[in-house]
């Protein structure tokens, strides 16, 4: 017979040896020394995992619709074994061609191994060295007496307390699933089926938190003959995990002392030595070193402990922000000699610490917004292959790439515009082939490196379609937690709630393509205001990636200041550690270092920081500074009628999705009614600012530890709900203003206004600690209320002074709106 081996080349890590459809799994200590006493359950674990819900996994198109791996779809391709080695690269290996009798081997150190074969029934054995094994145990009855029926090419993995096995027998029309919670009995074949599958010789392997099944000579309609097939070459896809159908469930074999081996699973991915292992649960946790904000950051060893500490595992090699920060890459292009020496530290700093890698860049780099590199051009194409194959070789240690196409030096041509390859074809059709192109480049320099996409300022129908063309192999998603607006995750269209993100991720998940979602622990720190004390947001962010299933994994979307983490970070590190654990017990956690009475303060005051910054008018504008987070901290504001900054770009996301998500986009007047929401919106958030400073008062009174810290929290929030207290009191005293000038011919009705106006005006002085400007404003008013009106607040004496860019206006009162009380 056909033999076939099977190696893992990872020291230390799961193996497997096939021969003619054997399998062998490394057992570490808990192997069995015999099999007789594994069979009964004698055998245990250091750790056994614990059991999960009952899946079943099947694959997720026709056989006939798969990638075909190996072959010319007519040539014979029998015994094969999926293969990665110690760098992560993958090797198909086996017997190819009618006549082929190649043997693929490979060796790995371990210390036990238990091997599955076939010979007049499925069978295993254990061995500490490959060369010496235990007498065989059967694994598998089968009482209907037919040879090889349920014995040939067999295939284990171990998933959430279950042993999978798939056995095909010699008919080509059926692949058999089995399910165990003992790998050395699972139970009869006819009784304990879970059910049967076309397919041959499956292999089950995992990439990249994918689950991929590779089969050979598939029959994909039951075959005449046993042998009979209609597909030849080597076929994969990847797997779904569904639900169990009914009756699946009592047909597992269960054990009678339940799972007696903690096997390595074959999806576990491989770690780099030192990393922090599954991050929340997730495969990724991708940090990055510095923010726009700080981004002069050494790459010190302390600078990668801290991160790290945070969970972090895989480190993003620069900022790659538009305005590039300290000269930071954000294009292939910014590669020069300095550069790349940079990259060279920043690789040996991360490998040091057991940090796997990846680099950003926006591709193809344009010469600004009217003149788009166009991807439709052979030369463009041509040189961004080239650029990207000379990363790849030059940095062979880098594991991923994440490219976005579209924002920040990348722009791409209209359908709408004056190209002449664009003009009238839409970008999902340009798209998807320049993602393609990239991805094969990569795949050449290095078949194991995954391309991440993100795709910003594409709109949602473009987006889904993309994702319905582009090749899913090696291919990766990053999303915002908002597919209307990837910068403030905390408004109403939050990921929590976003049906564009949900889509995203589920379509991702059908074609195998994993998703990293990004979220925000800082609010651009130290750009804005507010800052990081509110971990109930944090915890809400994580926990909302990690309910949806096709998320691998999480990467931070400002970055990270090392030495200036605050309790955001705490939550941020007490997640990664344990993510099914309730919110309360982790805001215990961290606040435990601040005292026994003053943790439950803590968490008091930064419960309502979290209802601060839920409460700001987030969906208002993109340009948020002006709405009370850039300055002034000293509460004070100008007496020229309330405007508000809009901005829009000409890119799809703007032109379609984002208009839905901000009330002001491209307006030059608005109604008074959206002032007034923006005005009392700023108001509710700036009260409970204060209610947060209230808590942290009765914190430092209370005496504990951190004071310091605590001090430090307080008077930002503080500063914050001052800030914005004094945005709110000038849109809604803006409004007052005008509306006294409306009815000043009704004395009654002007009566009503400036009392209203008067105590507004009241509220400022309070706000901004009785500074002479605004209590004289207070007192010219009490004195004469029609010339005060007059004379402050009055759109006559306004003229508002243009924002710069074509992309950016001032949005008005709209005047007119406003007529004068009948007498």
């Amino acid at each position: 017979m056909n033999m076939r081996m099977r190696m893992d080349m990872r020291s230390y890590r799961r193996i497997s040896a096939t021969l003619c459809g054997a399998l062998a799994v490394a057992l570490g200590a808990a192997r069995p020394s015999h099999l007789a006493a594994a069979e009964g359950g004698a055998a245990t674990a250091n750790e056994r995992t614990e059991k999960k819900e009952l899946r079943i996994p099947r694959v997720s198109k026709p056989w006939k619709d798969a990638l075909r791996l190996v072959g010319d779809g007519k040539t014979l391709c029998s015994d094969f074994a999926l293969i990665q080695d110690k760098v992560g690269q993958w090797h198909c290996i086996g017997t190819f061609g009618k006549d082929g009798n190649g043997v693929g081997n490979g060796y790995a150190e371990s210390d036990g191994y238990l091997m599955y074969y076939c010979a007049d029934a499925l069978k295993a054995r254990t061995s500490d060295d490959l060369l010496h094994w235990s007498d065989p145990v059967t694994v598998l009855r089968d009482s209907t007496g037919s040879p090889h029926g349920y014995a040939e090419s067999p295939q284990v993995i171990y998933r959430d307390g279950y042993y999978y096995l798939w056995t095909s027998g010699i008919d080509y029309s059926h692949a058999h699933l089995f399910i165990s919670e003992n790998p050395f009995n699972f139970g009869d074949a006819v009784a304990n089926s879970i059910e049967e599958t076309p397919g041959h010789a499956p292999e089950v392997v995992s990439d990249h938190g994918i689950d991929y099944m590779a089969c050979s000579m598939v029959s994909s309609v039951p075959s005449a003959t046993s042998a009979a097939h209609d597909l030849d070459g080597i076929l994969i896809q990847p797997l779904r995990w569904d639900k169990p159908d009914p009756g699946m469930a009592e047909r597992v074999w269960h054990s009678p002392q339940g799972n007696p081996v903690a096997a390595v699973t074959a999806s576990a991915p491989p770690q780099s030595a030192g990393a922090p292992s599954a991050p929340g649960g997730f495969k990724y946790f991708v940090g990055i070193v510095g923010n726009p904000s700080v981004p002069d950051i050494s790459w010190s060893d302390e600078q990668l402990e801290q991160i790290k500490g945070l969970g972090v595992n895989m480190v993003q090699l620069s900022i790659a922000w538009g305005g590039k920060p300290a000269n930071e890459v954000l294009n292939l292009e910014d590669l020069d000699k300095e550069q790349r020496e940079k990259f060279a530290f920043r690789i040996k700093q991360a490998h040091k610490h057991g940090l796997k890698t990846i680099a950003q860049f926006g591709i193809p780099k344009a010469f600004g917004f009217s003149r788009p590199a166009c991807i439709l051009d052979p030369a463009v194409r041509t040189k961004c292959a080239e650029m990207l194959a000379d990363f790849m070789t030059s940095f062979p240690e880098v594991d991923d790439v994440l490219v976005y196409t579209f924002d920040q030096g990348a722009w791409l041509c209209s359908e709408f515009g004056p190209c002449p390859r664009c003009s009238g074809i839409p970008l999902d059709e340009r798209v998807p082939d320049f993602l393609n192109l990239l991805n094969e480049t990569m795949r050449k320099c290095r078949p194991n490196t995954r391309l991440w996409w993100k795709p910003w300022e594409l709109s949602r129908g473009q987006v889904v379609m993309i994702l319905d063309k582009v090749q899913s192999a090696n291919f990766g998603l990053v999303l915002n937690p908002s597919t209307s607006n990837e910068v403030y995750p905390f408004n109403d269209r939050s990921f929590k709630s976003d049906l564009g993100v949900k889509r995203f991720v589920q379509l991702a998940k059908e074609r195998g393509i994993p998703v990293l979602g990004e979220f925000d622990h800082t609010f651009y720190k130290p750009l804005y205001l507010m800052e990081d004390f509110s971990p109930r947001l944090i915890y809400g962010e994580l926990a909302g990636w990690k309910e949806m299933d096709g998320v691998v994994g999480v990467k931070e979307y400002y970055g990270f200041a090392p030495s200036t983490f605050s309790v955001n970070a705490a939550m941020l590190k007490a997640w990664m550690k344990s993510p099914d654990a309730p919110l309360d017990t982790l805001l215990r956690e961290i606040a435990e270092p601040y005292g026994p009475n003053v943790a439950a303060l803590m968490i008091q005051a930064w419960e309502y920081v979290a209802q601060h910054v839920e409460a700001y008018p987030w969906d208002v504008t993109y340009l948020i500074g002006p709405l009370g987070l850039d300055r002034p901290w000293d509460g004070s504001h100008g007496w020229q009628p309330v405007d508000i900054p809009n901005a829009t770009w000409d890119t799809p996301i703007w032109k379609a999705n984002r208009r839905g998500n901000f009330m002001l986009t491209q307006d030059q007047q608005a109604h008074p009614w959206l002032f007034e929401d923006t005005g009392l919106r700023l108001e509710d958030s700036a009260a409970l600012g204060f209610k947060a400073v209230g808590f942290f008062d009765q914190a430092l009174a209370a005496g504990g530890g951190k004071t310091a810290d605590i001090r430090t929290q307080r008077e930002i929030v503080c500063k914050t709900a001052r800030s914005l207290r004094a945005k709110s009191l000038h849109f809604l005293e803006t409004l007052a203003a005008q509306d006294a000038r409306a009815v000043q011919n009704n004395e009654n009705q002007f009566a009503i206004v400036t009392k209203r106006l008067e105590a507004l005006l009241k509220k400022d002085v309070e706000n901004q600690g009785g500074q002479a400007a605004v209590a004289q404003k207070l007192a010219e008013f009490q004195r004469d209320p029609k010339a005060w009106v007059d004379a402050n607040l009055n759109p006559r004496d306004y003229k508002p002074t243009p924002l710069g860019g074509d992309y950016e206006s001032r949005a008005t009162l709209d005047w007119s709106k406003w007529l004068p009380a009948e007498k």
